[in-house]
């Protein structure tokens, strides 16, 4: 047998074989019909024929390479179909998977904030506390971002179809325009979180003997910069409509509306001189807030979902049977 012998030319689709290579030009180029598919189930491009005649075999990609490639391919489509899910849907299946329920906004708010409020009720903080600018964008941007793992504290969803707000309160889901969802989420962090600030400042002001002259000018400007905060969203604070007694439990005066006039005052004076580009720069940061967060929790949502899809069958074929949006 002769040394260093080249192969047959080989037909890459049905395995047609010869030594003479106007054979295999003439059933690369001259039949009518394709050749079966015998060996492997490819088009017979020109580029693989050139190749077949040039080198005389054709190696096609190996069976593992096809498999990742469908993998991926499967991935991607399952990736997609979660993605269109509709959110709320999603998260009903996980919580039930992990057997949970859901967390209205105002509960979310007062358990991520509930040391600073038990401190600021017992007045146990020595050297007093303050809520700036910022501080105050940053209770709105940890209220409605979850803690790690915790699903059921996504209340609050930005809908970008619809361009609206989503929230779970009072163990329902509501759907506002934007200026209506931001201004509930506003009055729900008020009334869950601020306004234990906001009796907090009263009572720097009003009932401290030891207070100090710098002191006061600084929790005056707080009122103020928190006063411009809610009459951005248009929110009264909490001392409209309120008796002293209600603001302070101590706190004695004539006028059993001492207090509530002297800050709705100040806040009536605060909200008229506010301009539009104050109003929706505020409010744009805090939309912007809303959908970054919103992002955030559905990626870690998808994530979660297609973990559990991958392990359980069940769950899988159940979820997949929801409609898209």
């Amino acid at each position: 047998m002769p040394k260093n012998l080249k192969p047959d030319y080989q037909c890459a689709r049905c395995g047609y074989a010869t030594r003479i290579k106007s054979n295999i030009k003439k059933h690369l180029y001259n039949v009518v019909k394709d050749c079966p598919v015998v060996l492997n189930d490819i088009e017979l491009t020109d580029d693989v024929k050139e190749y077949i005649l040039k080198n005389r075999v054709y190696r096609v990609q190996t069976n593992k390479t096809n498999q990742t490639n469908q993998i991926i391919n499967n991935y991607n489509i399952l990736c997609n179909y979660i993605g269109n899910i509709d959110n709320k849907i999603k998260l009903e299946h996980l919580l039930q998977y992990y057997g949970r329920n859901m967390i209205g906004f105002g509960d979310t708010v007062e358990s991520k904030h509930k040391q600073i409020i038990n401190r600021l009720d017992n007045d146990s903080y020595k050297y007093g506390f303050e809520l700036d600018h910022h501080q105050m964008l940053s209770v709105i941007d940890q209220s409605t971002q979850m803690s790690n793992d915790k699903f059921e504290e996504i209340n609050v969803l930005f809908n970008e179809k619809l361009n609206k707000i989503l929230m779970y309160h009072d163990d329902q889901w509501d759907i506002h325009l934007m200026e209506r969802g931001l201004q509930e989420i506003i009055r729900i962090l008020r009334d869950y979180y601020l306004e234990s600030y906001e009796k907090h400042i009263y009572r720097k002001l009003h009932m401290d003997t030891n207070i100090n002259a710098f002191d006061r000018n600084t929790y005056q400007v707080r009122l103020r910069e928190y006063y411009k905060f809610l009459a951005c969203f248009e929110v009264y604070p909490f001392v409209y409509q309120k008796e002293n007694g209600d603001v302070l439990k101590d706190f004695s005066h004539n006028n059993e509306h001492y207090l509530e006039e002297m800050g709705m005052k100040i806040y009536k004076e605060i909200k008229d001189g506010l301009n539009k580009v104050e109003i929706n720069k505020m409010r744009k940061t805090v939309v912007d807030m809303i959908k970054k967060n919103t992002q955030y929790n559905v990626q870690n949502l998808n994530k979660n979902i297609l973990k559990i899809v991958n392990i359980d069958e069940d769950f899988k074929n159940t979820l997949l049977k929801e409609s898209y949006v």
